[in-house]
């Protein structure tokens, strides 16, 4: 009797009623490794479409958003660094484990000696603060000195334009005021003074229309813009009718002081009120930190370089 009361008694529920949750899906990390993206520059992935990553340096990333366990994965680039490629290996399958073997290797985009535009290409001597400093020989003991600033964003003459001030063994000396758009480099004009006089003679310079120069010229085939030049200034206004050719020449390998450098050889042919042309010969170095930025010049006959230049970028 007492063993047929236990059993009775007993009883054990069944499997229907166990209330244990569900454990939750794994999810894993998608990652890996960028290499060979420029200083300065910066790229930006995506996984599956979506979840954009911003990368400003080589090295380790991982995406925040996780993957669960057996779903896709598919990691591709969707802004590439100014002027180079990057390449993605190992970027998709499913996720299994957390995944950090994706290569993302980043290299330069091959420079086209067919236009002038790789000379041009670089930005950094327009950011606001850039500073690059011409040394050139002066009266002895000491060096002269050319300094430019970006001093950002001005408006000159009802236009939105971007100015650099220049300044001569530190003496106020000019203005530039310029901009790009749609491949084309636009100057408005300048204002500024003249040497040891600057207080006393105060001048604005305003081309209409602005002189368009395109940042792509092609090999040997000139490029002509015509402009009116004003110049209003605190001794008498002069107004001169300017037609501007320039041309790219080829590249050019240049020696100076400071350095070897591949050029883009640029030639300014200037004709004012249709006199006598001027010409005029830039070598614009072309790879660089120092892209954009003049190693040697000829100005009536006399060919002149820099013994040094010196910026503030990397």
């Amino acid at each position: 009797m007492t063993a047929l009361v236990l059993t009775a008694c007993g009883g054990g529920g069944s499997d229907d009623d166990d209330d244990t949750p569900p454990l939750p899906t794994p999810t894993y990390g998608i990652g890996g490794e960028v290499t060979g993206m420029a200083s300065g520059k910066s790229l930006v992935l995506q996984n599956n479409g979506i979840h954009d990553l911003t990368l400003s340096s080589n090295g380790a990333f991982e995406f925040s958003a996780k993957v669960e366990a057996g779903k896709p994965y598919d990691v591709t680039v969707a802004t590439q660094p100014q002027s180079q490629t990057c390449m993605v290996t190992n970027g998709s399958g499913s996720a299994s484990a957390t995944v950090a073997n994706i290569q993302v290797q980043c290299t330069d985009e091959p420079i086209s000696t067919d236009t002038s535009a790789a000379c041009f290409s670089s930005d950094k001597p327009y950011v606001t603060g850039s500073v690059w400093t011409y040394t050139t020989p002066g009266a002895a003991p000491s060096p002269d000195k050319t300094r430019y600033e970006a001093m950002g964003e001005a408006t000159f003459e009802g236009k939105r334009t971007y100015r650099v001030r220049q300044t001569f063994n530190s003496t106020p000396f000019r203005n530039t005021y310029t901009n790009n758009a749609d491949g084309m480099n636009y100057v408005h004009g300048h204002s500024g003074g003249s040497g040891d006089v600057y207080v006393r003679y105060i001048y604005e310079e305003t081309y209409t229309p602005a002189l368009a120069v395109p940042l792509a010229i092609p090999l040997n085939r000139p490029h002509t813009a015509s402009y009116t030049n004003d110049n209003k200034n605190n001794i008498q206004n002069t107004t001169t009718q300017v037609v501007q050719t320039t041309a790219y020449l080829g590249r050019e390998t240049i020696q100076t002081a400071f350095g070897t450098f591949e050029t883009c050889k640029m030639q300014y042919t200037i004709q004012r009120n249709g006199g006598q042309p001027e010409v005029n010969t830039d070598w614009v170095i072309a790879t660089g930190k120092l892209t954009g930025l003049i190693a040697q010049s000829n100005a009536n006959g006399t060919t002149t370089q820099p013994t040094n230049i010196e910026v503030n970028w990397n």
